[in-house]
């Protein structure tokens, strides 16, 4: 492990580059949050692998440079984090979830023990069960996306 520092105030330099596109460069924001630790975070535009290199005093510290692969751009959710779409929705009998689950009596979305639920909370837009997850469902049909449950500011 690397030598401990109790405080802050350190030139801490970071440079991340794109392994395959070396003119592909991000800006790191570097946050010192006085203990003797930092905060670097950064936004990358282009996917890939990249290199981040972090160094304090002129130095790297211990595993720099890093290395990091970048997918895609992250898919945010579109729908609800639910337990069921009967519930979610007030028991509207066209709302779907793209979990596939069913309900008896006309209902187009799924409910609590019936066929398909996954057996607890999910998104309504790709059935994932971990709340804090990227969507893995593709953009729904036009027909889907108007009755799938979901929540809009105003």
């Amino acid at each position: 492990m690397g030598e401990r520092m109790g405080r802050g105030g350190e030139a801490v330099r970071v440079t991340i580059t794109h392994k395959d596109k070396r003119d592909c460069t991000v800006k790191p924001t570097v946050c010192d949050n006085g203990d003797g630790t930092y905060h670097v975070s950064y936004s990358p535009e282009e996917p890939g692998v990249y290199a981040i290199c972090v160094c304090v005093k002129g130095q790297h510290v211990q595993g720099s440079p890093f290395t990091v692969t970048v997918k895609g751009k992250f898919r945010e959710h579109q729908g609800v984090f639910h337990c069921c779409t009967f519930c979610s929705s007030g028991g509207q009998k066209s709302a779907r979830c793209a979990c596939g689950g069913t309900m008896p009596g006309g209902y187009q979305g799924c409910g609590h023990g019936h066929k398909g639920h996954p057996g607890c909370p999910h998104w309504s837009c790709c059935g994932q069960v971990k709340k804090s997850s990227e969507c893995s469902g593709g953009p729904p049909s036009d027909a889907l996306q108007r009755s799938l449950v979901r929540t809009v500011a105003l």
